[in-house]
């Protein structure tokens, strides 16, 4: 079944569960959205949001192409996402075994992993990255200018570019690889 919707100007929050799947034609564009994505619900769609929220849980997928000022992304509980990202300040946590491909350019990050999240971030650039990971996770990350990583757990890093980095915690049998 197709639903064909018209959002007003004063849409704030989406939310798919279940067995959803939404996908949007056009370029939404908006000043502040939140969106939710859980249980087995697809999402396709591309937007310029100045100032979003995206939770992506249970065994969600999503194909994303996002831009905007700032993001706080959020992956739970077997989530999997592939997105082209361009954002002034991204904030992402990953827990529980979510899958995640992002590409694009991050002037400040934030990335929080657990639990044996996996990141491919080699082609989504920092600038800036405060990155913490632990619980065997499993990480590419690409940054420019400063890295400062707290890491712990068998937790696995792979970095892209020549950043400076300081190792606020690095514990375990955790292993950081320059590529």
């Amino acid at each position: 079944m197709t639903i064909r919707l018209i959002y007003p100007a004063g849409l704030t929050k989406i939310v798919a569960k279940e067995k959803a799947e939404i996908s949007a034609i056009t370029e939404l564009k908006m000043d502040k959205l939140e969106i939710e994505v859980r249980d087995d619900a697809k999402l396709f769609l591309t937007a310029n949001i100045s100032n979003l929220t995206l939770n992506l849980k249970g065994d969600s997928r999503s194909e994303l192409n996002l831009r905007g000022n700032d993001a706080k992304i959020n992956f739970d509980d077997k989530a999997n996402v592939k997105a082209l990202l361009k954002f002034q300040d991204l904030n992402l946590t990953m827990k529980g075994r979510t899958v995640a491909k992002l590409e694009g350019d991050v002037k400040s990050g934030t990335l929080l992993l657990e639990n044996k999240a996996s990141f491919q971030g080699d082609n989504l650039v920092f600038n800036n990255l405060n990155m913490k990971a632990s619980q065997n996770t499993d990480c590419e990350v690409n940054v420019k200018d400063e890295l400062t990583l707290a890491a712990s757990d068998s937790s696995k890093v792979e970095l892209f570019n020549s950043p400076k980095v300081i190792l606020e915690k690095f514990t375990g049998k955790t292993q950081l690889i320059k590529k």
